[in-house]
């Protein structure tokens, strides 16, 4: 290889790294039957893809469309991945992988625009170490978390004028969830405006706001048992009092709503040491998520140890990039010589920062709340395991949702309480497995005295808070 070209060698390493410390916590923490309900979603939906039931699930009363719930398609596109490893430790490394191979775009852009290799490794470096990202990684698996890497190509390539790969890795973030394709439209917005480039801004602006209008409000609705997106109802201006609020009314509920989300946002741009806020147009790409992540009721989408945040990171490292560039913009007009030692000392004091935030607040060992030590995988895990494994793959099961994950490579593989007393198995954990959430839980406890009367199933397995039970009659 070229001596020139050693910053590949680096930033190939680092992602390599990333994939591998990331797949290996996934995957124990999925051995350690900690993941949940959305991973059983995703991997089902891929399984049943890749075997001609396309982009379809298990739901409340049989096979439904993946559109019931959302519209991240991008899951029928990497099904392929279970011809090479039949396993939902496949999907866990595919996300790892996915996620950690943002940094290149992010190394990719920052060689563009700040013309110095180390400083554009220190930014995808970074990227790697956010714990935003690392928690998006560990909870469970999303199709919007591959969004990190498609938008991040997209914005490369529209920067390069290479229209083509442009537009097919604005396709592919289209496909990760129905919101992404808003924030090609504020991308189209940037185009337009900024790089003259009148024709291609404008299909990306409409493009965005068609794919996002028919998913959300036609596609999803008339799959949706509801008639409507599932989550519409947890926006709070739905649930405003009243049924004849003003224009006025509303406009202040949405600014109280986003002064009661300003740690939220201190949380966001922090993590990046308020650089994106310098790196204007680009942090505007952020608008879309942000907006509705402060809008929903649902308090999870603001405490960025989920995947809520997915879709804004693009935006926060681009802003970074263009940030540094326009601070060194500044110290030139004082002292050129300056400039390169200014930026390479606010890039290494980000670098600095933010490992320390991972070092107290990721989901790595490092952290004192770590998984690891959280979710131990003792001799019953790894005995219910086998025992799930053993059972007929035409068998129908309804589980609790950390094991539904566990045995969803099947069509009838249903969540509790869904199918009770219709199904060949039932599989419960009488426990909570989740974060602050280790406790014992009232639906499965009473399901388990349930059973234990009902001449129809059987006790097969008990092992510690694992029950496994099997129809008879």
């Amino acid at each position: 290889m070229n001596k020139g070209q050693w910053d590949k060698v680096i930033v190939g390493l680092m992602v390599l790294t990333y994939t591998v410390v990331m797949s290996y916590f996934s995957i124990h923490r999925y051995n350690a039957f900690a993941s949940s309900y959305d991973l059983a979603n995703a991997d089902q939906t891929v399984w049943n893809s890749i075997r001609g039931t396309f982009f379809s699930l298990s739901g409340t009363v049989g096979t439904v469309s993946r559109f019931n719930n959302h519209a991240d398609l991008i899951l029928a596109v990497i099904s392929p991945i279970y011809l090479i490893w039949d396993n939902v430790r496949m999907l866990l490394i595919t996300q790892s992988l996915l996620i950690g191979l943002a940094a290149v775009p992010i190394w990719l852009i920052g060689k563009l625009i700040l013309k110095n290799k180390w400083l554009a490794l220190g930014i995808a470096g970074t990227y790697l170490l956010n714990p935003t990202v690392t928690w998006a990684n560990m909870y469970d698996f999303h199709g919007v978390t591959i969004a990190m890497m498609t938008l991040l190509f997209c914005l490369y390539f529209g920067m390069k004028k290479e229209w083509r790969w442009m537009y097919m890795f604005a396709l592919l973030s289209a496909l990760t969830k129905e919101e992404i394709p808003l924030i090609l439209s504020v991308y189209g917005l940037i185009l337009m405006i900024f790089d003259k480039e009148k024709k291609h801004g404008l299909t990306l602006f409409l493009g965005g706001m068609v794919w996002t209008g028919v998913m959300t409000f036609l596609v999803i609705p008339y799959f949706s048992e509801s008639g409507t997106h599932w989550a519409w109802g947890w926006f709070q201006l739905n649930q405003a009092p009243g049924n004849h609020v003003g224009l006025s009314e509303k406009i202040m509920s949405i600014w109280i709503m986003i002064i009661g989300a300003r740690n939220y946002y201190v949380t966001i741009f922090s993590q990046w040491l308020f650089l994106p806020v310098l790196g204007l147009p680009w942090t505007l790409l952020t608008g879309p998520d942000m907006l509705i992540n402060t809008l929903s009721s649902h308090v999870e989408t603001r405490n960025t140890i989920m995947h809520y945040e997915s879709g804004i990171m693009p935006g926060m490292a681009v802003g970074t990039i263009f940030a540094i560039k326009h601070i060194g913009l500044l110290i030139k007009k004082y002292n050129n010589k300056f400039v390169i030692t200014g930026q390479f000392a606010i890039v290494a004091i980000l670098v600095i920062f933010i490992a320390r935030l991972n070092y107290f607040y990721s989901p790595l060992p490092t952290t004192g709340a770590q998984w690891k030590l959280m979710y131990p995988i003792g001799a019953d895990e790894i005995r219910f395991e086998k025992i799930l494994q053993s059972l007929p793959k035409d068998a129908s099961i309804t589980a609790s949702s950390e094991v539904r994950n566990h045995i969803t490579h099947r069509i009838n593989a249903y969540n509790l309480p869904d199918m009770v007393g219709k199904t060949d198995y039932v599989a419960i954990v009488d426990q909570g497995r989740t974060v602050g959430d280790i406790v014992p839980r009232e639906y499965e406890t009473s399901l388990i005295q349930q059973l234990s009367k009902d001449k129809a199933y059987q006790l097969i397995s008990h092992l510690g808070h694992f029950y496994l039970y099997k129809k008879v009659i």
